[in-house]
């Protein structure tokens, strides 16, 4: 499965209502596919992407 379908398959498992006070950041490094991502859930939206300068869970 392709790690943008994965986070996506976890988006829809969020239940926005009760997620809207989170603010949650979690990077991931995927070994054997040799790339990082960064997921954070804001607001009760769960967003996902390879992380840049400009990804809120960035250093």
């Amino acid at each position: 499965m392709p790690i943008d379908l994965l986070f996506d398959y976890t988006g829809v498992h969020v239940i926005g209502e009760a997620a809207a006070q989170s603010d949650i950041s979690i990077d991931f490094t995927f070994t054997d596919s040799g790339g990082d991502w960064a997921m954070w859930i804001r607001h009760g939206v769960l967003n996902a992407r390879p992380p840049t300068p400009t990804t809120p869970s960035w250093p």
